[in-house]
């Protein structure tokens, strides 16, 4: 078997960080040699973590190493020398910025990728099909699963919907959807609220004063760093995910929420479908409509980009239709948390990176 180098962060918060480190462990568990090239700091409430501490114990270095991966944003294209390169990039914005192009066509070996929406995106601007490779990420199912205690969300509420990502991440996560729809359909008089899980684009002032509006419904708004093993008692602790994304690479928290039994209300479009179906998940429709290149910081993109808008009404009417359809909700997160914990775990995931190294 080739040996491996894995390259990027693997102790903080970042989501290329859960990933390297959730693919390492699966690795290790699976026997593949295997060095870690550390990028990034640390924090300690992670690195000192016993399920993530063994990774700072392995070696630094390879006599002769075959393969690096590296997970990097921004991406980095130059190979180590004499060695062979895998970048793992995810772009969800409908064609690539111009700029990475090229580098992909010469310069590495194999690009990896969360799904094949991700895949088609690259294919689409022009990287052959033979250097493209899906790696999906993966849930631990030892830590997401439908008994995990649920946490304490400081709520009487008796019904609690969930978001779980950056409200300010630019419109992807489509959070200002899911607001607009919770405030729009319901009143501070039902016994609902909407549990807010944001991280790493900086706190949100405008939700911090909603959440204390109380002419609103309910908002608790959590931001502080929450440790990945205390995840899935928040998802266990509300009743229904909802995540009207107009873009992403893999979707994480819906597939964590359904390996967790939650059910779940997400868009019906990108990578979603690859790993859940309408017997799982209840499904947003809407359109795909291009976008401003401002939208994706002013990058300039090989063609128009474009993402999905999912439909308003329909978004507050499954809402709705959760809330008071509750036990129908339940089974289809039931059959969903089956399907994740068998077919979507991390050491799954590593399987298909051992089937590129032969």
């Amino acid at each position: 078997m080739q040996r491996l180098t894995l390259e990027g962060e693997f102790f903080s918060f970042h989501s290329f960080a859960h990933f390297n480190r959730e693919i390492a462990l699966a690795l290790l568990a699976n026997g593949v040699p295997l060095v870690l090239k550390q990028r990034g700091g640390q924090m300690p409430n992670i690195s000192r973590n016993p399920r993530y501490s063994r990774l700072l114990h392995l070696p630094q270095h390879f006599p002769n190493p075959s393969l690096t991966v590296r997970h990097l944003y921004p991406p980095e294209f130059q190979p180590p020398a004499g060695q062979k390169l895998a970048v793992i990039l995810p772009w969800e914005y409908g064609f690539l910025p111009v700029d990475w192009v090229r580098p992909l066509q010469t310069m590495v070996d194999e690009v990896w990728v969360y799904s094949n929406f991700v895949r088609d995106i690259f294919l689409r601007s022009g990287i052959p099909l033979e250097k493209l490779h899906v790696i999906p990420c993966g849930i631990a199912p030892d830590f997401f699963h439908p008994d995990v205690s649920p946490a304490s969300l400081g709520t009487r509420r008796s019904f609690r919907f969930l978001f779980v990502g950056g409200t300010k991440a630019g419109g992807r996560k489509g959070f200002d959807l899911l607001l607009r729809a919770f405030l729009e359909e319901f009143s501070p008089r039902e016994d609902v609220c909407l549990v807010v899980k944001d991280f790493f684009y900086g706190r949100s002032s405008y939700l911090d004063a909603i959440a204390r509006d109380p002419s609103k419904p309910e908002i608790i708004y959590l931001y502080n760093e929450v440790p990945a093993e205390q995840m899935p008692g928040i998802y266990r602790g509300c009743h229904c995910l909802v995540h009207p994304y107009r873009t992403e690479g893999f979707c994480l928290p819906v597939a964590e929420a359904l390996a967790c039994g939650i059910p779940t209300i997400t868009s019906f479009w990108g990578p979603v479908p690859e790993y859940a179906n309408s017997d799982m998940v209840y499904f947003v429709r809407g359109r795909v409509r291009e976008i401003e290149a401002a939208a994706i910081g002013g990058i300039q993109t090989v063609s128009t980009p474009f993402w999905f808008e999912p439909n308003l009404q329909q978004l507050r009417e499954l809402m709705r239709h959760v809330y008071t359809h509750y036990s129908e909700a339940k089974e289809k997160a039931r059959l969903g948390s089956i399907h994740l914990r068998s077919y979507w775990s991390w050491q799954n995931a590593a399987k298909k990176i051992q089937e590129r190294l032969g």
